[in-house]
């Protein structure tokens, strides 16, 4: 062969590398006798185009030289044969066993997606650890502590001006409605009043305009994207829309600035615009005093200060700067942004908890299912096992080492692993939409790199885990011994499958308790008599009335179809939230430094809402004189140290009255606090909120009323409402969520338990129907062996019970602790979860065992 039509080295070199000794020399000599006949029949290009293809045809099994890596991948390939030989043999074990896991890991991955959900809150922001909402500790002469998350306008300048620890500061109302004209109708948006600060503390990135023309001017305007969007089209971008005069539904004239994008949807923050807060102050002059405290003050710290040191040097920034005495104490201390979400409950002036104990709640939740359902794949695995003493032994005979032996247990292991995850995500991608129903959230369901790292190693470590035992123990057994008999069944090894058991069943039965207590808690709330009746009473909003005009709109609706009562207030009754201390009444001491709520309301607020009179009597319309007179709740009478307070001389900010009568307590917040101190005041001015009780069964009918009311005199506005029993129970949301998850999870739990004990009684039974086949022949009764076989697992659930129900006991105890008014823990909670798994148990229990209790025992004894 001449130098030019010689085969190319590096294909020859391949073959060299892979090829089997046997074959080589003639395949080569094959291959040149082509490449010599190909070059001249075509050219030598092609011909050596077709060797290469030739070489790279022979990567097949049948050519590969063997080497100690094909003989690896050959056993590993005879271990993969074998799992799903067993797999195919005893399909139910199987399916059991993986069932139940991917549940357990299903399970555990909805609340993962829930946890981080809650975790992205508020975490925006590149120094979110920086940005600070400012509290307000105050302290009043009876003991109590109240936090505010609300603080006086005037501090701002304070800390700006004399702590250089502040590098920024920006002041915002607690939200503002404007409506502006759009294709002839009024569209409402909700917004913020705020200092011009607000876009560079919270990183608002600007797409259009800029916001310095805010600190000059206080009738300038910027909105979101969305709001943009939505005002000017979808191409607003291309239109120059700064400075665009825009005019509200007040006739308030207001320059556009500036668009900012969105904020993001994950934030307590929600603003669709913002106006100076300067604009707000020429509306309220008051909001310049000391003494109102109703604004969110926000601080961006310079670097490397912490959060201990900053609040140690500004906590006597409003001490330091209010005079007079006729306020109480008040500190300030500071909180993380990024912490206000989940940490939103206070005792005693410091932060307790809040949204953050059911994420704590949920993610123990997640983790002790998971747990049950590793613990049960492991004892499945482990049972299982322990039936294949003579396979074990046949194999050690055929030369089998201890070490390919446990390399096949943990293959199994392995792949049942593999498959459960697989069928765990399958159900967490189907069942993703129904979840985010449940909890109120959207999902969206991604695999991260850090899911696909964690997968793999999630499979090897269960696998290992569930298979080591197994492994490690059949591989130890004596060959005489396995071969004798077909279950390796030595008593010492039954400890541990018994512990796994009982530590399945306490899992279970805290669940179990768990979620009977949360119902119950959740129930007592929705039926509790909260003092008012709430049910049949719908709220919306009245805009810009006069005393006058509110009392010709109430007439109005009271004229209409299927309304029982109208009153007009400036808050809802069952979420009070204005609170002051510029109290004076007869007979108070100097000292007495006590904060009280107040509403403003008509006088049919108390009728409508059918709250009871303690004492005195009601607002009376014709009474001129009561616009200056007070009605106080019990709890108020109290604080106040009058046995009798009807009659009594009292003031509110300076406002001198009588109190005319006291209310029976009524919850005026949640469940989770006491009842406040509360004052009622007959102020027809600014009342925006209407509250309307329907009829009995007329419920559409007081609907269509008032929006036929609401759209005579706000006929370019969208007619806002919702019932006020609806209200009530979104203030319980985190608890109904609660109770439908721990039902979830409760159900998952027994699934799980009950499968894996029907397993194991499975196990149990085969490996003892011989001892039944004797017992039989001697006698004994079905209900005998019956009793025989389930007393084990009796004692087991009996000890399971000994350490749950203390368990439980103590985490539900401080679970209800969180309310003020909570249902007492009875013991027929823990007994009816005790006889709920009782009952499961045995019925599981003697599905199986009445099976071979009542077979013919000579099939059992034929072998013997």
């Amino acid at each position: 062969m001449s130098k030019q039509n010689k085969p190319p080295k590096l294909a020859q070199e391949l073959l060299h590398s892979f090829l089997k000794d046997e074959l080589l020399e003639e395949v080569l000599g094959d291959l040149e006798e082509k490449l010599e006949v190909e070059s001249k029949k075509r050219s030598l290009f092609r011909a050596k185009l077709n060797y290469w293809w030739q070489v790279l045809h022979y990567f097949r099994p049948f050519a590969f030289r063997k080497t100690q890596k094909t003989h690896q991948l050959m056993l590993f390939r005879n271990y993969l044969k074998v799992a799903f030989r067993l797999f195919a043999r005893e399909k139910s074990f199987s399916l059991i066993n993986v069932f139940g896991l991917a549940v357990g890991i299903a399970c555990s991955l909805f609340i993962l997606l829930w946890v981080q959900d809650e975790l992205q809150y508020n975490a925006f922001l590149d120094s979110g650890d920086r940005v600070c909402n400012v509290l307000n500790r105050e302290f009043q002469t009876n003991g109590e502590v109240n936090t505010y998350r609300y603080s006086s306008y005037n501090l701002k300048a304070v800390l700006e001006e004399e702590y250089p620890i502040v590098e920024q500061a920006t002041i915002m109302s607690n939200g503002n409605w404007m409506a502006f004209e759009l294709d002839h109708n009024l569209v409402e948006w909700a917004g913020v009043d705020a200092s011009p600060e607000f876009f560079e503390v919270f990183e608002v990135p600007i797409m259009k305009g800029h916001t310095s023309k805010m600190f000059d001017d206080p009738y300038t305007l910027a909105i979101s994207s969305s709001f943009a969007e939505t005002y000017f089209g979808s191409d607003w971008q291309s239109k120059d829309i700064v400075g665009t005069v825009m005019v509200n539904d007040r006739d308030e004239t207001y320059e556009l600035v500036a668009v900012y994008e969105d904020l993001p949807p994950k934030s307590t923050l929600s603003a669709s615009f913002v106006v100076p807060f300067a604009n707000r102050i020429i509306q309220r002059p008051n909001l310049t005093s000391w003494r109102n405290s109703s604004s969110q003050l926000y601080v961006k710290l310079i670097k490397d200060v912490s959060l201990i040191d900053a609040n140690d040097y500004m906590v006597n920034s409003i001490m330091d700067h209010r005079s007079g005495d006729y306020e109480n104490r008040r500190e300030v201390f500071l909180q993380p942004f990024e912490d206000m979400y989940l940490f939103n409950r206070y005792e005693n002036g410091t932060i307790t908890g809040g949204r953050i104990e059911y994420v704590r709640l949920l993610s123990f939740a997640a983790i002790f299912v998971l747990i049950l359902a590793s613990i049960n794949f492991m004892n499945l695995t482990t049972a299982r096992a322990t039936r294949r003493a003579k396979e074990t032994g046949v194999r050690k005979v055929l030369g089998a080492l201890k070490g390919h032996l446990r390399i096949q247990f943990l293959t199994e292991s392995v792949l049942l692993t593999a498959f459960s995850v697989l069928l765990a995500v399958l159900i967490v991608w189907l069942m993703a939409p129904y979840f985010g129903e449940l909890v109120n959230k959207e999902f969206e369901w991604s695999f991260t790199w850090k899911m696909l790292l964690f997968i793999p190693v999630f499979i090897l470590s269960q696998g290992i885990l569930s298979g080591v035992y197994p492994a490690f123990f059949l591989s130890s057994l004596k060959v005489i011994s396995s071969l004798k008999s077909g279950m390796a069944t030595p008593q010492k090894h039954n400890g541990l499958r018994k512990a796994l058991v009982v530590f399945q069943f306490v899992i279970t039965l805290v669940l179990i308790v768990g979620a009977l207590t949360v119902y119950q808690q959740v129930e007592y709330i929705r039926t509790k008599n909260i003092g008012l009746d709430r049910s049949n009473v719908i709220r919306s909003y009245i805009y810009d009335m006069t005393p006058m005009d509110c009392e010709t709109y109430r007439t109005e609706l009271l004229k209409k179809p299927g309304i029982e009562n109208v009153s007009m207030v400036t808050q809802l009754a069952i979420d009070v939230k204005n609170a002051t201390s510029g109290i004076g009444w007869e007979g108070k001491q100097p000292g007495d430094r006590l904060e009280f709520y107040h509403m403003d309301v008509d006088p049919w607020f108390i009728p409508t809402m059918k709250i009871e009179m303690a004492l005195g009597r009601n607002f009376d319309s014709r009474i001129t004189a009561d616009t200056l007179n007070y009605i106080i709740n019990e709890t108020a009478a109290r604080q106040m140290g009058l046995v009798d307070p009807i009659g009594k001389s009292m003031n509110m900010w300076g406002q001198k009255g009588k109190i005319i009568g006291m209310v029976k307590d009524f919850h005026n917040a949640s469940l989770h606090s006491a009842i406040e101190p509360l004052i009622l005041r007959y102020n027809m001015h600014n009342l925006w909120m209407v509250l309307a009780r329907s009829k009995p069964g007329q419920d559409q009918d007081a609907l269509t009323s008032l929006e036929a009311v609401f759209k005579d005199y706000s006929p370019a506005r969208t007619f806002w409402y919702r019932y006020v029993d609806e209200l009530y129970d979104s203030q319980y949301k985190s608890e109904l969520m609660i109770r439908d998850l721990s039902w979830c999870f409760t159900v998952v739990a027994i699934v799980i338990s009950l499968l894996g004990l029907l397993a194991l009684v499975a196990y149990s039974a085969e490996r003892r129907r011989k001892e039944v086949g004797i017992r039989k022949v001697l006698g004994a009764t079905v209900s005998d062996i019956m009793k025989l076989l389930s007393s084990e697992y009796m004692l087991l659930l009996t000890i399971a019970m000994v350490v749950a129900f203390p368990l439980a006991y103590f985490a539900m105890s401080d679970w209800l602790n969180g309310f003020v008014y909570h249902i007492d823990l009875g013991w027929w909670l823990f007994a009816m979860a005790g006889l709920l798994t009782l009952l499961l148990a045995l019925g599981i229990i003697s599905l199986k065992i009445s099976k071979l209790a009542n077979s013919n025992p000579v099939g059992y004894l034929r072998d013997e």
